[in-house]
This record gives C-alpha cells, sequence and structure tokens, in this order.
C-alpha cells in the first residue's frame, strides 16, 4: 500500500473499488447488513462510474486499506 499516512485523528477509510460487482456487493453486504464494520471506520464503495480507478499512488487521499474487486 505504499508510503501512504493515515490521519489517526479522523475515521479509518476503507475504499473498496469495483464496489458494484459480486465481490464488492458481497464485501458491502457484509459490512452493512451483518456488523462487518468497525467503529471508526468509514466505508467507501467505488465503481469506474464514480471515479478514475488509477493506481493508488496517485490518489489525493489515502485510505487506510483498498480492496480491488475487478
Amino acid at each position: 500500500m505504499g508510503d501512504h499516512k493515515v490521519d489517526q485523528n479522523g475515521p479509518m477509510r476503507v475504499l473498496v473499488t469495483g464496489g458494484t460487482g459480486l465481490v464488492g456487493r458481497a464485501i458491502e453486504h457484509v459490512v452493512k447488513e451483518e456488523g462487518g464494520a468497525r467503529e471508526g471506520e468509514e466505508w467507501i464503495f467505488l465503481s469506474s462510474k464514480d471515479a478514475n480507478l488509477i493506481p493508488s499512488s496517485g490518489w489525493l487521499c489515502s485510505p487506510a486499506y483498498e480492496f480491488l474487486c475487478f
């Protein structure tokens, strides 16, 4: 995941690209419907229609984790 620094004061952001695909939807279901998220986490589900899915080295934000579900 590179040398990205995580803001320890804000929520831990978890970015799931491919969030509308089979695996992305399954992760979203577990997080939202089965209590899979922990306190202090902010889960973001994106598809290629929502964002340009360039390599993480070019991102302006630094999510704590990134799940690439293509």
